[in-house]
């Protein structure tokens, strides 16, 4: 994990520890790494390792819930004063606010950037696959909360576009640390309001079952 990521709330022996993880993470199952082995990675004897930790379990669970606090993809109070101070300035028109990137999802991607060795690796084939769903989970709530704050309709349709939305988020940003040709965070936030905007404005036109299909 880079120095600006998550890590930082910890000590440099749980860095250390962690780090460790995250190699070994490369080559073997989540659940297939064992103390000893993290032990002799990281160059430390197990009593250390027994004082942060109760168990490789533990220290999973430590490593994701860090990264799930601050993959926080929408913050109202953020974007809120991000607006405010464009909008003071004269840099964003009323009609073209939902075209522009927000705060939030700036932030969202350079926290991604910021840990994308340990996403890499967690969000990869020997990773913990639940992880995945508690992240589509914790971006399932925001999106919704900012379809609410947009005033988007919790209609019928809601849990659909709600539902591509997310999905095509977290496939967005797997990929993007994954490429080996990466864009710029400017881009990927382009891309990523892209999503979220066009889902936002579009208009379904009603179409009789019975009735000429396209």
């Amino acid at each position: 994990m880079s120095q600006n990521g998550v890590s930082r709330k910890r000590s440099s022996t749980q860095a250390k520890i962690k780090d460790s993880y995250i190699r070994l993470l490369k080559t073997q199952k989540f659940d297939k790494i064992t103390v000893r082995e993290l032990c002799e990675d990281t160059e430390i004897v197990r009593s250390t390792f027994y004082t942060h930790y109760q168990s490789v379990y533990d220290l999973i669970e430590e490593i994701e819930n860090d990264l799930l606090e601050v993959l926080v993809y929408y913050d109202p109070k953020l974007d809120e004063e991000s607006l405010r101070r464009c909008s003071e300035k004269g840099f964003i028109p009323d009609s073209s606010v939902r075209s522009i990137p927000t705060a939030s999802t700036r932030r969202f991607f350079e926290r991604i950037d910021d840990d994308r060795e340990y996403l890499k690796a967690i969000l990869g084939e020997n990773g913990d696959p639940y992880f995945e769903i508690r992240l589509k989970r914790q971006l399932e709530k925001d999106v919704n909360r900012m379809r609410d704050d947009e005033n988007i309709p919790a209609d019928l349709l809601r849990p659909y576009f709600s539902e591509a939305v997310v999905t095509l988020q977290l496939n967005l940003l797997k990929y993007w640390i994954r490429a080996e040709h990466r864009v710029t965070i400017e881009y990927i936030c382009q891309l990523s309001n892209i999503v979220r905007a066009g889902s936002t404005s579009m208009k379904f036109i009603p179409i009789r079952e019975d009735g000429p299909q396209l």
